[in-house]
């Protein structure tokens, strides 16, 4: 794809592009997107490096005036994790009707809200300079009274603020986003998956906690989740993932985290020292990453056919007031479920599910129909639960205490 001819003879006349020529971590070349572009042809990677998927974006007044729809990072993770994610939150905020649709603003609510607001505010105001008198005119007690007043209007200004906003349908607002990933082995994907985790160990990883984006070590940060029955509860470590990025961003969730494990539990801690031992500039040379992970290869292969491939996902959002909701996707081959997703990201594009532009998969002119996207990215799922408590989706159905969250 690195001939500008070649590329547009490729692509010209197809109905859609999918762009699944990775690994995508330090690269740069954007051939594909821009072929897709010339040829005004919908677009889809399944990038899961944070910096190209940026790249990517860079494209999107391209695609809106090219009239082509183009998802990134449209893969299972990143990708349908993503979906779960929104997904959950929409419902905690109401963003849907009763028919499962996006709710279009209502300019005449909004209005109302906007002036019940203003009227509050003007009245705690007038409470405030009322009391500022009276502690100025009368004794500590009468001043004390007065200022009593005041904060009891201040509080019913507040009140109806409160009021006025769900009136224009907000809803409970999420604290923190948790994504957890789990694959065996390689998952049946070879050297790219471990070319990729190489390549991800040579990178900090961005973290978010209460609007604040910190950076922390790769692989570290061990934290155990319970993928429930089938594969039970695994070691996830840190790794700078794009959806953390995406979810601050456009979901405009304050914490976010990534994680990622595998079995047997030898291959965490491989990559654990790879991340310690290595120096940074040979994890960023891809041609030195590839030779490792081939040399690997053979070992990874034989440890597949023991351990198989298996792959879960589990996705928490903790909301404001102490609420939880969880999903969980389970499934026995990841090649199987990453066909699926992607197939039902495919579908989405070409049945016009997707606006013009460069979308997240959680954006919402990403996909007009989450549910029916979910559907079919969850077929041959050993168990698909989404919205639920996080304590109905544990093997043994227990809380776990005392664990470091970010």
């Amino acid at each position: 794809m690195s001939h500008c001819s070649s590329r547009r003879a490729l692509i010209a006349g197809t109905d859609l592009v999918l762009h699944t020529a990775g690994p995508f971590q330090h690269s740069k070349n954007f051939n594909v997107i821009e072929a897709a572009l010339e040829t005004k042809t919908p677009y889809i990677d399944v990038c899961d490096d944070t910096h190209y998927s940026q790249g990517i974006k860079g494209y999107h007044d391209q695609a809106v005036a090219a009239g082509i729809p183009a998802l990134t990072t449209a893969g299972i993770y990143p990708g349908t994790s993503n979906v779960m994610a929104a997904h959950i939150v929409s419902i905690s905020r109401g963003e849907y009707d009763e028919g499962w649709n996006y709710k279009q603003p209502n300019p005449g609510r909004v209005i109302q809200a906007a002036a019940a607001a203003a009227a509050a505010a003007a009245a705690a105001a007038a409470a405030a300079a009322a009391a500022a008198a009276a502690a100025a005119a009368a004794a500590a007690a009468a001043a004390a009274a007065a200022a009593a007043a005041a904060a009891a209007a201040a509080a019913a200004a507040a009140a109806a603020a409160a009021a006025a906003a769900a009136a224009a349908g907000e809803g409970i607002e999420p604290t923190m986003l948790r994504y957890s990933y789990y694959t065996a082995g390689s998952g049946g994907a070879g050297p790219t998956i471990l070319e990729t985790s190489m390549l991800l160990a040579g990178e900090q990883c961005t973290v978010y906690k209460e609007g604040q984006a910190y950076q922390l070590p790769p692989i570290s940060n061990r934290r155990e989740v319970d993928f429930g029955p089938g594969i039970g509860r695994k070691g996830v470590y840190l790794y700078n993932l794009p959806e953390v990025m995406s979810a601050f961003k456009y979901i405009k969730v304050p914490g976010v985290s990534a994680r990622f494990g595998t079995d047997p539990f030898i291959w965490n801690w491989a990559m654990w020292l790879i991340a310690r031992l290595c120096p940074p500039k040979f994890l960023q040379d891809r041609s030195q990453v590839r030779w490792l992970a081939r040399l690997s290869d053979p070992w990874v292969r034989v440890v597949d056919k023991i351990i198989g491939e298996a792959v879960g996902m589990r996705v928490e959002v903790d909301f404001e007031g102490g609420k939880n909701a969880s999903g969980i996707y389970v499934h026995k081959k990841l090649p199987e479920a990453m066909g699926n997703s992607v197939a039902a990201f495919a579908h989405a594009v070409l049945s016009g599910q997707s606006e013009p532009g460069v979308w997240y998969p959680e954006e919402k002119e990403a996909l007009s129909d989450r549910r029916a996207f979910l559907q079919y990215a969850a077929k041959g799922c050993l168990r698909f639960d989404l919205n639920r408590p996080a304590w109905a989706l544990e093997s043994d159905v227990k809380q776990l205490g005392g664990l470091i969250y970010w």
